[in-house]
């Protein structure tokens, strides 16, 4: 009933203008039988003699039903002009209908019927030669032409330890995990025995579910060089992929695109001017600070956020009305997906006048923007924090470098010299990073970005070991070149110099899920 008493608010409005769209729901048979208990009839759709429209989603001798007259009941609309087809033959149901009514049935499905659980994997490659990868962006894909030479895959649970290995515990990892806004958190330890694939890491993962996040690892001889990818997907209680439930007529998942643009789209962008009105795209998900439920205490009549109340108390919902206005720029758009965000911004010091709006069209992520210009400027400034994104994670490459003689730091920065050793830590800034290579090779770092985001703190150590004695290496702290390389220590050996070089980056979120839908 919770969900009906929703849906009935949100949809009330009969659906008149957006495209009919076509899309598939799997669903177990056993779920379908969850409609039949909306109906006395016991209803199990009309069979039909044939589709009533034309799609790839249907072949012919297709056993078919109509289950387009349960719409209403079951969402407390007044009409659906669409159809809704049970396809018996594939066990999903196929949908023409509008944007803003898929995205009702799949809000309704996702709370009474599929369920999802994230599903890790944690792989390692080698390849021959260190491949051309940079790691200056989130979520960079892993480069091709390695060797899958480990990896382990489980089913996880939020808040739960974590440890799995493979037999003969040649891969172990132990994690604690946690999720939020379709993002993976926790921490990471990764225990490697393979044979030449020898290796330990600690550290703090952030990623996105469905985007890999890569970590180079290094190269102990300065050829063969060691990856390591952290993934996570959603899947169904089934085992299928969770986001294969929704799919578009040519196969595509809504739910991954919508997932990955929300991973990659923390930046407002300017789309177009339309009726002297701004459109901007937003981040999904990102504006939720603006609606979120708060505690409202009451002062001379008006209402304040309580900064003391405690967690996960809600004393009043913090209100998300409806545009009620009649611009142009929204003939045709269903009225139940335009929030009017006006309000909120004025509480953010944004000046509105009348006839202007700050309008979120919530399912495609566009803002609508009627406002005088040094208010736009505000506006985006307000954004601007909202949508800050996720932590830059910092990537600290340490690289032995040989030389005939001793090398400036010019040359350093060009690259000369002879790389014969290669470690490599990633980790979130102000976290600390524990890599470790062979038998020998050992990296405990942490790094704090500078406040003008162009220098990086570097603290810890790097160390090698030989026959269980330490040599002489780096314990100390500097300060680096955001992406330029520096020398951390230096030493001559018979006619060889050798220079231990850092290159720190600040990992960028740009560019990160390009081509990966």
């Amino acid at each position: 009933m919770k969900v009906l008493l929703i849906l009935s608010v949100i949809c009330q409005a009969v659906l008149l203008a957006d495209e009919m769209v076509v899309r598939s729901y799997a669903l177990e048979p056993e779920d379908v039988s969850w409609f039949r208990e909306w109906n006395e009839e016991a209803w199990t759709g009309r069979e039909l003699a044939k589709a009533p429209f034309e799609s790839p989603l249907f072949q012919e001798g297709d056993k078919l039903r109509d289950w387009s007259r349960e719409v209403p009941k079951i969402w407390g609309l007044e009409k659906f002009e669409g159809e809704l087809i049970w396809n018996e033959r594939v066990e999903r149901f196929v949908m023409r209908a509008e944007e803003s009514v898929h995205d009702k049935f799949q809000e309704v499905m996702e709370e009474q019927l599929v369920q999802k659980m994230p599903q890790i994997t944690v792989s390692v490659y080698s390849f021959e030669n260190r491949p051309e990868w940079r790691g200056e962006t989130i979520w960079e894909m892993l480069p091709e032409g390695g060797e899958l030479v480990g990896e382990i895959s489980w089913l996880a649970f939020e808040g739960e330890g974590n440890r799995v290995s493979t037999p003969g515990k040649k891969l172990v990892v132990e994690a604690e995990l946690g999720f939020s806004e379709g993002r993976l958190e926790g921490t990471f330890q990764v225990k490697s025995r393979i044979k030449e694939a020898e290796f330990s890491f600690k550290s703090f993962v952030d990623s996105a579910v469905g985007l890999p996040w890569v970590s180079e690892i290094g190269s102990g001889d300065g050829k063969r060089s060691l990856f390591m990818v952290v993934g996570c997907e959603w899947v169904r209680s089934n085992g299928a992929a969770y986001d294969d439930w929704v799919l578009t007529e040519d196969g595509r998942s809504p739910l991954r695109d919508m997932r990955l643009d929300h991973a990659e789209g923390y930046e407002v962008k300017f789309l177009r001017t339309e009726k002297e009105v701004r459109v901007y795209r937003v981040p999904r998900g990102t504006l939720d600070w603006l609606r979120r439920p708060v505690v409202l205490v009451h002062e001379n009549g008006e209402p304040q956020e309580d900064p003391f109340a405690a967690d996960g108390e809600v004393a009043e919902i913090r209100p998300s009305p409806k545009y009620e206005g009649d611009h142009p720029v929204f003939k045709g758009m269903e009225r139940s997906d335009l929030v009017d965000l006006s309000e909120r911004m004025r509480e953010n010091g944004v000046k509105i006048d009348e006839g202007q709006f700050v309008v979120l069209r919530s399912s495609t992520s566009q803002l609508y923007v009627r406002l005088d210009p040094a208010d736009v400027e505000l506006l985006l400034g307000c954004l601007k924090v909202a949508c800050a994104g996720p932590p830059q994670p910092i990537l600290l490459a340490f690289e032995l470098v040989e030389s005939e003689g001793q090398l400036t730091q010019e040359q350093i920065r060009n690259g000369e010299g002879k790389r014969i050793r290669r470690i490599v830590g990633k980790g979130m800034a102000g976290a600390s990073m524990e890599v470790t290579l062979g038998k020998d090779l050992l990296v405990e770092a942490e790094a704090m970005v500078d406040g003008d985001e162009d220098l990086l703190q570097v603290s810890g150590l790097l160390s090698e070991v030989k026959k269980k004695r330490e040599k002489a290496s780096f314990r100390s702290a500097l300060m680096v070149k955001d992406g330029v390389p520096g020398m951390v220590h230096e030493g001559r050996f018979g006619e060889k110099w050798r220079t231990w070089v850092l290159t720190g980056t600040v990992v960028k979120l740009v560019n990160e899920s390009e081509g990966k839908k």
